[in-house]
């Protein structure tokens, strides 16, 4: 185990280890060309746009948008990516292949496409709330 926290996911009476990383957001990024697209197909989002091609926005900066179901190739997708990141990371072996883990799905689409953004989010929270580096400011001449 390198001693990192890694969550689970139960699917079909099997806990799983489920990780999203750098590792993942980078596959993704390659995949996808965008992390935000990714995001949007795996929570069922589709950002409204402006006539310029920017996507629209809110008072708050928030994205405006109408909801979908979540895009099940993205879901797929996500979970064999999440899947196989959490048991490399907890040193296992893969004892499933991929359409055996996605035959083994036993919740709803939505169910799943929340617990897996729930992991994704976890990506861009601080992780250490006290540096590791001290700061300090160099004077200049």
């Amino acid at each position: 185990m390198l001693g990192i926290n890694i969550n689970h996911i139960e699917l079909s009476g099997v806990k799983l280890p489920i990780r999203c990383d750098m590792l993942v957001l980078e596959k993704i990024q390659e995949d996808y060309g965008d992390i935000s697209e990714f995001e949007n197909k795996l929570i069922g989002f589709e950002p409204i746009y402006n006539e310029d091609g920017s996507a629209k926005v809110n008072e708050n900066g928030k994205s405006v948008g109408k909801s979908t179901l979540p895009d099940i190739k993205t879901v797929h997708y996500g979970l064999w990516e999440f899947v196989k990141e959490g048991i490399e990371c907890s040193e296992q072996e893969i004892k499933y292949s991929e359409k055996d883990l996605i035959r083994m799905v036993d919740i709803s689409i939505g169910e799943l496409s929340d617990l897996l953004h729930e992991e994704f989010m976890r990506c861009f929270k601080r992780k250490n709330q006290n540096p590791t580096q001290k700061e300090t400011k160099e004077k200049t001449p």
